[in-house]
């Protein structure tokens, strides 16, 4: 199991009528209320220019608002992995996170025993001396991954977590949010993949020209009137319930209740290859095209 964060406590943060830019009169956030922390993992996306990274920066305290206010709790330790992270690359992966977890407040016995903790948990251990500057891009960020979790924060920001990754160091960093986030530790996303949001996330905000566009739970994507089938003979599920046929062996059925479905193929004895609620496009509902 990964490294036990300590326990975490509720974190709600809220943003209330914030407004912030970098030019004068040109604002990019115009009086914009948010409350963030309702969920386990929340996602943020939005077009390039919308305003997610401000909006990290501003959670961070590396911009100040022009007006409005953000109310984080006064025991939240925040955590922040960095779409571009700058290392030292000199440093091995071990002397690197040794000195952020004593940097983030551990005593040095800790540190250590926390790095070791984390470096076998991330799959790190086979890079322990190696120096920072000679990893591959998905081995690099898994070391940014374990230096923003390593102090025990309560809270963490992940900037675009999977940007750039081979399929399997994207799976993997995936799972490594799951983790952290069923542990307790409380988690926001800002990413352009919208799968990786569906994955991971319970909750969906879209912003675009500094404004909520969304706010979606992934929930309720499912769309529970709706389902599709594969079985032998969908034309005979059609003949009974109000739907469409997708192929020889498939269809989308409207009944408010799937074992309508069951009950029908049961009486003709046909087999059941699938069955499950339809999801709507996760793209089409957060851009509204």
């Amino acid at each position: 199991m990964l490294y036990k964060i300590k326990e975490a406590p509720v974190i709600i943060i809220e943003i209330r009528n914030l407004t912030f830019g970098y030019k004068k009169g040109k604002p990019i956030y115009n009086n914009l209320s948010l409350t963030l922390g309702k969920y386990p993992c929340e996602g943020l996306v939005g077009p390039n220019g919308a305003g997610k990274s401000t909006l990290v920066k501003l959670l961070l305290g590396l911009k100040k608002p022009w007006s409005g206010e953000i109310i984080i709790p006064k025991d939240t330790v925040m955590g922040f992995l960095p779409e571009i992270p700058t290392l030292p690359e000199e440093l091995s992966v071990s002397e690197f996170l040794i000195d952020m977890a004593v940097s983030g407040g551990l005593p040095l016995t800790e540190a250590y025993k926390t790095t070791d903790l984390l470096l076998i948990n991330l799959k790190l251990d086979a890079y322990r001396d190696s120096k920072i500057k000679t990893l591959s891009k998905g081995t690099l960020q898994r070391v940014v991954f374990a230096q923003a979790i390593i102090h025990g924060p309560s809270y963490v920001i992940l900037d675009e977590p999977t940007s750039g990754l081979d399929p399997l160091s994207r799976k993997h960093m995936l799972s490594l949010i799951s983790t952290i986030s069923n542990l307790g530790i409380k988690v926001l996303m800002s990413t352009h993949i919208l799968t990786d949001i569906k994955q991971v996330c319970q909750r969906v905000i879209s912003i675009d020209n500094g404004q909520v566009i969304s706010d979606i739970e992934i929930n309720n994507l499912i769309k529970h009137d709706t389902y599709i089938v594969e079985t032998s003979s969908p034309d005979i599920l059609l003949k009974h319930l109000p739907g469409k046929k997708l192929s020889d062996v498939s269809a989308i059925i409207n009944t408010d209740n799937p074992d309508n479905i069951l009950r029908i193929l049961a009486d003709y004895q046909l087999p059941v290859w699938k069955l499950e609620p339809l999801e709507e496009d996760i793209y089409e509902v957060v851009t509204h095209e």
